[in-house]
């Protein structure tokens, strides 16, 4: 595994530039289908991986009809102001929810403050120390 992370580390992330997750993820998925995908097999050095993808398809398990919804689930504590600290953020909330232990649901684009309701919804900020 560590030599796969480093590999994705000197070959895609070297010498480029992102916006946002969307791009890494378009950036990616160009990488992996046209440069690195159409590599040969070591086994079979006339066998693409796209080959050898197709030859094993049908072994596959077919996903879901109902999609998992992935949420990162975190403790917080809102102190002495009306914000929770979440992912190097601040995170707004109801004053009158100020001092209680509360729980944030987390994905890509949204991060949600409960208690034992909805407290706060706000989209997901990948900055470092903003106010939301």
């Amino acid at each position: 595994m560590e030599r796969a992370i480093r590999y994705l580390c000197t070959s895609f992330f070297a010498a480029r530039e992102f916006v946002d997750l969307d791009d890494i993820n378009a950036q990616a998925d160009v990488w992996c289908r046209a440069l690195v995908g159409n590599r040969c097999r070591p086994e079979r050095s006339t066998h693409g991986v796209p080959v050898a993808f197709a030859e094993k398809a049908h072994l596959l398990l077919k996903l879901p009809c109902n999609a998992y919804q992935l949420r990162e689930r975190v403790p917080v504590t809102a102190d002495k102001t009306p914000y929770v600290h979440f992912d190097l953020n601040d995170y707004s909330i109801l004053h009158t929810h100020v001092g209680r232990q509360l729980t944030v649901l987390a994905d890509l684009n949204e991060e949600c403050i409960v208690d034992d309701q909805v407290l706060a919804c706000h989209r997901r900020s990948y900055d470092k120390g903003a106010q939301i």
